[in-house]
């Protein structure tokens, strides 16, 4: 049996109700806040261009949510993902690296929503897709990277086409051609995260979404697949990696048993993960009652990998000309949350981005390495001196959402309320998101849509 085999038959086969309890609840707060973030395209400079593609081709099948108006599952499951990276507000499994929610949840949803699949359905093709992407990572943690190829889009649409293929209740034979349809769709490289972050990297994930719905629909109309797309001598691990650089065997270790889902963090705040303890750092420290006007040089200590993605020297010293490069802004992040006390969706608005106070504090702002450190729990570690002379530090050593650091379900609930009330409002807000985290009982997900009509 190969690989692709195999992990079909764990995917059709699984049910909800075979998670532990805290895989369970951990699924049910990564799809609720990943349906949320898809409301939030006001915030996606590209949404609107997006939409109107979608609206070219006519469809109704799922909703563009955040929108009055539909498209054809594949279009809504790109849109969706697109808008969910795109605003880096996604969650992120470290030892990918990869971020998995924003694939998975588009794809399947759209999917559900245009076949009527049951609650129960959905969440098991979620746990399924979450899971087989995070292994699917593992197999070749940091690889991708090194080779140049972004791990989130490459091993994302194989593991949305299984977790689509369980929602719809597929065979494992149509569902292990489906993954190997999706496998021949992958691809994009790192150059798109070079310099402004430019939006073709959120299309792509975005692609991998729509190609994920689109192979399991090419699946269902006959078309077979190479069964070997994982081992293969030129399958994807021998394509994007490379030999001697993967260990296929913890694909499928422990599978069913040990759930790496488990260790996928959650976003506290709409920029890179690398960023995330520094603002916890920086809102702890105004919390003790360091004041903006009393600092007179801030030190950041940082893993190597945080620096190159959040401290270009050309970039750090002016105000971000866009959203993606204030969301991968070192100096930018730290200053504002220094002076205004919070970093949300608001803060990535060019006027909120241009704001003096905020960069003459940032400016005061310098880094150093620590080698001792590891990028997985992405830490961080700030210290202010202060014009009387005193010395403030604050380290945390694993961000919000880590298991070291877990987060609360009052805090999950408050970024999907931060995404989802303004567009739909507090009380049917709150509504919907009572209806994603009991969405075992939802005979039909198309009974949730008059709850998101916009």
């Amino acid at each position: 049996m190969t690989y692709a085999q195999r992990l079909a038959e764990f995917a059709t086969a699984l049910r909800f109700a075979d998670l532990p309890a805290e895989a369970q609840r951990k699924v049910k707060h990564l799809l609720a806040t990943t349906v949320g973030l898809g409301f939030a395209s006001a915030h996606y400079p590209l949404a609107d261009a997006f939409a109107r593609l979608a609206a070219d081709y006519h469809g109704v099948e799922s909703p563009l949510l955040g929108r009055a108006a539909r498209a054809p599952a594949p279009l809504a499951a790109a849109f969706h993902s697109t808008v969910a990276h795109g605003l880096e507000f996604d969650d992120t499994h470290p030892a990918g690296p990869l971020h998995a929610g924003s694939i998975v949840v588009p794809a399947i949803f759209a999917a559900a929503c245009a076949a009527g699949a049951s609650g129960e359905a959905l969440l098991a093709g979620v746990a399924a897709g979450l899971e087989l992407h995070c292994r699917l990572g593992l197999a070749a943690a940091g690889q991708f990277w090194k080779r140049g190829f972004y791990s989130t889009a490459v091993m994302g649409g194989p593991a949305a086409a299984l977790a689509v293929s369980r929602a719809l209740g597929l065979p494992a034979a149509t569902a292990a051609d489906a993954f190997g349809i999706a496998s021949t769709f992958s691809g994009l490289t790192h150059e798109p995260l070079v310099g402004a972050h430019h939006a073709t990297k959120h299309a792509a994930v975005g692609w991998a979404a729509q190609g994920a719905v689109v192979a399991v629909r090419l699946a269902l109309a006959g078309f077979d697949a190479h069964a070997t797309s994982v081992e293969g001598k030129d399958g994807l691990y021998e394509s994007f990696v490379g030999a001697g650089l993967y260990d296929l065997a913890r694909i499928d270790a422990d599978l069913g048993a040990t759930w790496h889902l488990l260790d996928i963090i959650p976003k506290q705040y709409p920029l890179c993960h690398h960023g995330h303890a520094f603002v916890e750092a920086a809102l702890a420290l105004r919390a003790r009652g360091v004041a903006p006007e009393a600092i007179r040089r801030i030190t950041a200590v940082t893993t190597e990998p945080t620096a190159r993605f959040m401290w270009r020297p050309a970039e750090s010293q002016r105000p971000p000309a866009t959203p993606q490069e204030g969301k991968f802004n070192l100096r930018y992040l730290v200053g504002a949350a220094l002076v205004r006390g919070r970093v949300d969706l608001d803060a990535f608005r060019p006027a909120a981005m241009a704001d003096g106070a905020v960069w003459r504090l940032a400016s005061r702002m310098d880094f150093t390495l620590d080698p001792t450190l590891s990028f997985r729990q992405f830490p961080g570690d700030l210290t202010v001196e202060l014009a009387d002379g005193r010395v403030v530090r604050c380290q945390i050593p694993a961000t919000r959402g880590t298991r070291a650091n877990p987060e609360t379900p009052d805090e999950m609930r408050g970024k999907f309320e931060q995404c989802v009330q303004p567009v739909l409002g507090a009380v049917r807000a709150a509504e919907l998101w009572g209806a994603l985290t009991a969405l075992e009982t939802v005979p039909d997900v198309r009974d949730l849509l008059p709850l998101m009509q916009v």
